[in-house]
């Protein structure tokens, strides 16, 4: 009994006899404390999915081009971590998702070389280093978001940086092999974003000892980078939905990129689509395909 009640998983303890008032003082007690925890729980639960929601909104807004790597890093981080035979990946596809949040707060220059490949000064790479850890700072203002904005900050870390050994508690190695996942996974499609194939990425993040996780690395290998798109059409604004997946960049008229490629059609989108079309034209037919892996989620 006491084990049970120091454990938590006693309400209350009475001892014999107890009187039916008594009793049915408990029950209506321990009700009342179920409700109220449950009730703070769904509140909980809804904040946190729409202060995620708002976040990623904000990210395809402000930028398209960030909000798509982010897409495609959470579809390979889930492939890699089905391959781990993991089952509990809500932190980790959260922290996939929310990556590239830092990204707002970078300048539009420097944005602006990193997305057409353009070499850094040295005084820009280390203002864009900073990126994890100001996507960060801003994750950890979410209750329960605490171990996603660890991994966030950690996930431009090298793997001989992260700490081994048996004193390391349980939620330090969660959150470090998420980390580590999330390095290998921007590496990787950061090379397939130049047009190299899968196999000439791998052998290129194998020659780098102590970057990369060489068993993460490896099942890299299997990874389907195109998983998901099938049944590719070509559509006008006013026909895009969910469930769909873009192939190509989708443009103003005036070449102004709005959504980049292989990004999934959501609701904002859509509306801001249908906005630009109106005032300043976009370019169509725009090619699709259904986005079975979002049927499956």
């Amino acid at each position: 009994a006491m084990d049970a009640i120091n454990g938590g998983s006693i309400f209350r303890f009475l001892t014999k006899p107890c009187s039916p008032e008594d009793m049915s003082a408990v029950i209506r007690a321990s009700i009342a404390q179920y409700r109220l925890l449950r009730s703070d729980k769904e509140l909980l639960d809804q904040t946190l999915k729409g202060s995620i929601k708002i976040l990623t909104d904000i990210l395809s807004l402000v930028n398209p081009t960030a909000f798509g790597r982010a897409s495609r890093i959470r579809r390979y981080t889930l492939q890699l971590a089905k391959f781990l035979g993991l089952t509990d990946t809500w932190m980790l596809e959260m922290a996939a998702m929310l990556s590239q949040i830092g990204f707002v707060a970078l300048s539009p220059t420097i944005l602006d070389k990193v997305y057409i490949m353009e070499k850094l000064t040295d005084e820009e790479m280390a203002a864009f280093r900073e990126y994890p850890i100001l996507g960060a700072d801003m994750i950890r203002k979410i209750p329960r978001m605490e171990s996603v904005a660890q991994i966030i900050e950690r996930q431009l870390w090298n793997f001989n940086k992260f700490p081994g050994g048996t004193e390391v508690s349980y939620d330090d190695k969660m959150i470090a092999s998420s980390a580590q996942i999330l390095r290998v996974i921007l590496d990787f499609d950061e090379r397939i974003s130049r047009g190299l194939s899968i196999d000439a990425s791998v052998a290129i993040m194998e020659n780098k000892k102590g970057i990369f996780n060489p068993k993460l690395v490896q099942l890299l290998r299997k990874i389907n980078v195109d998983q998901g798109f099938s049944t590719r059409r070509e559509m006008r604004v006013d026909e895009l939905g969910k469930d769909m997946i873009t192939l190509e960049e989708i443009r103003s008229k005036t070449g102004s990129l709005l959504v980049p490629k292989y990004q999934e059609i959501t609701p904002l989108i859509i509306e801001r689509l249908v906005r630009y079309k109106h005032e300043l034209g976009v370019r169509e037919p725009i090619p699709v395909a259904f986005n079975e892996l979002k049927k499956e989620d």
